[in-house]
């Protein structure tokens, strides 16, 4: 109960100076429930004379922005859809006629990747889900690590399932990646961007290998003096996964 009067008090104190006086004087501290009981009431009365007011708050004053509907329209550019109409069909119909035409499983992760990257992906979404389709189907056991991790990337992205099991063939005894791998670059940035695709489940395998796949592609840009194009993309890839 003491406590809560002090508590009482203190706050008391930024309202009215000399009410804290009387309050921590001997005097008052010497009285008993009755003179706390009036003080408390002293209190209450000082604070009720002294009603808190709002702040009001300013306006802001914002200036009509400048961005009217007419203003936007009254620019122009010279690739109109009507101008490149024409052409962006003819472009859309070849990369059909590719998927048709691309029988091989990595050429068929190539080019699904690569209309990724470019940011078209969407004008091909029934090509690449029967693209796809067929990957699922692939027994072909015998992958490198670039085509292995290449294969579980696109998968996973797809929504297809895959086990991380994959890359087993590529571990030593120890149940580690085999640091022979550390020469295939490539194979490596694959891994690397694999690992990102995983679930908690698969946490601990996932993590291994985008560590083990980190540690080595920093060791090769690290030895390069000069910058080409691979260096390039594994200096983005790091960067931005």
């Amino acid at each position: 109960m003491e406590l809560k009067l002090a508590s009482l008090a203190y706050s008391s104190c930024v309202v009215n100076v000399q009410t804290c006086k009387i309050l921590f004087s001997p005097s008052v501290a010497a009285r008993g429930k009755n003179g706390r009981s009036r003080l408390i009431r002293n209190i209450a009365s000082n604070n009720s004379t002294k009603p808190l007011q709002a702040k009001q708050r300013r306006s802001a004053n914002y200036h009509p922005s400048i961005w009217n509907p007419e203003l936007i329209e009254s620019f122009t550019t010279d690739y109109t859809y009507e101008l490149y109409a024409g052409r962006l069909e003819k472009l859309k119909q070849e990369a059909k006629e590719l998927f048709a035409s691309t029988k091989g499983s990595y050429d068929r992760l190539k080019l699904i990747d690569s209309l990724q990257r470019l940011g078209v992906a969407y004008h091909f979404e029934q090509e690449i889900e029967e693209a796809v389709n067929l990957l699922t189907k692939d027994d072909n056991t015998i992958k490198d690590l670039n085509e292995t991790a290449f294969h579980f990337r696109i998968l996973r992205e797809h929504g297809h399932s895959i086990s991380t099991e994959v890359f087993d063939k590529f571990k030593n005894v120890d149940g580690r990646f085999d640091e022979s791998l550390e020469a295939d670059i490539t194979g490596l940035l694959s891994l690397f961007e694999a690992s990102f695709l995983g679930s908690v489940e698969e946490e601990d395998v996932l993590e291994e290998a985008k560590s083990f796949s980190t540690k080595h592609l920093n060791d090769y840009l690290l030895g390069k003096l000069e910058t080409n194009i691979l260096t390039e993309k594994l200096q983005q890839s790091l960067h931005i996964p």
